[in-house]
């Protein structure tokens, strides 16, 4: 959102890369899942013998703990 706002220009291929490294660590969640799936569909990956695990989404407020971890902080 900040590039958005600010105009200015965005890795995108080194951010998503970043992103993916940092999920190497033991039971982190896969990034950017719905996007790869659909990169995979479009490309004609079959997917139908792949494990399938429910997601679930959170419901309610969004706590300060997560807003602090995407490194927002309180003016």
């Amino acid at each position: 959102m900040w590039a958005i706002l600010t105009g200015r220009q965005l890795n995108w291929g080194h951010l998503v890369r970043y992103r993916m490294k940092k999920a190497l660590k033991d039971h982190a969640p896969l990034p950017y899942a719905n996007h790869i799936t659909d990169i995979l569909i479009k490309f004609n990956v079959p997917l139908e013998d792949e494990p399938f695990e429910e997601v679930n989404w959170r419901t309610g407020p969004i706590g300060a703990e997560v807003i602090h971890s995407f490194g927002f902080v309180k003016n």
